[in-house]
Formats: structure tokens, C-alpha cells, sequence
């Protein structure tokens, strides 16, 4: 029995979709901040990027807050892989974790599981989205650009 091709693609996408509602009720009460917000971003751009032939992804983050929000995004790099397992829980945590500040400030390491980090990334914005640039390296994807 063979895979529909597409049923993956409609997969992925009730799945984005489903994250955008949670995070946006969750944001709603104050559960959610955009570091969270941003990590889901990845781990969605991750998948994306590994399902394609391409070699780099622009990833759209804007903050959970207003639109014309001032924010600084921080992603401390790696310290080394991390290994998932079935369950989605990592061995140890591999040293990035990201930092966003505005409206809903917040921090994670939740990222690890999906993207490597080689370099530390800062970048402030107010009232632009940020794109975060994903790239394929070997097996991995890395973040490797903050524009």
C-alpha cells in the first residue's frame, strides 16, 4: 500500500493550522509568549525545509502582540545535537535557546528537537516581521540568519 503524496502535504498543513489556533488562544490567556510562538515557526520551517528538494527556507516570525510591536529576537547557539526520542523528549538539552522580548516576552530551548543553532543570532525589530533562515546541512537544519 503506497502513500497518497498528498495526504502528507494536507496533514502538515491542518497540523500548522491547529498550532496557529492553539497558540492564538493560549496567547489570548496568556498561556503562549513568542519565544514558543517562534519555536513552532521552526519546528514547522524545519519539516518543510526537509520534505524539499531545497537548501534554504525563510521562515516569517512575527510577535504575538500587535503588529507594530517593537521586539528583539536572541538565539544562543548550540552546544552540541540533540537526540529525540519517540516521544518527542530530548536527552539533554544542547545548549541554544531563544529569547524574544515585546509584548509577550518569553524563552524556550523547545527549538532543539528540530533546528541546530551554529552561532549565536540578535536582532531588534519594531512594526517588521523577522525572517529567520533555515538551511540544510548534511542531516540537519540550521539556523543560520536573522534578517
Amino acid at each position: 500500500m503506497t502513500a497518497n503524496p498528498g495526504s502528507h502535504r494536507h496533514t502538515a498543513r491542518i497540523a500548522c493550522i491547529a498550532t496557529t489556533i492553539i497558540l492564538g488562544g493560549c496567547a489570548t490567556l496568556g498561556l503562549a509568549d513568542n519565544a514558543t510562538s517562534l519555536a513552532f515557526s521552526l519546528k514547522h520551517g524545519a519539516q518543510t525545509l526537509r520534505d524539499s528538494p531545497k537548501q534554504e527556507l525563510a521562515v516569517r516570525f512575527e510577535p504575538l502582540g500587535q503588529a507594530h510591536e517593537a521586539y528583539t529576537v536572541e538565539i544562543h547557539h548550540s552546544s552540541r545535537e540533540v537526540t529525540v526520542d519517540a516521544f518527542g523528549n530530548i536527552d539533554r538539552p544542547g545548549g541554544s535557546y531563544i529569547r524574544v522580548s515585546g509584548l509577550q516576552p518569553g524563552g524556550t530551548n523547545y527549538h532543539e528537537r528540530f533546528v541546530f543553532v551554529p552561532k549565536d543570532l540578535k536582532i531588534a525589530k519594531a512594526g517588521t516581521p523577522t525572517e529567520v533562515i533555515l538551511r540544510k546541512a548534511g542531516r540537519r537544519i540550521e539556523v543560520v540568519e536573522l534578517r
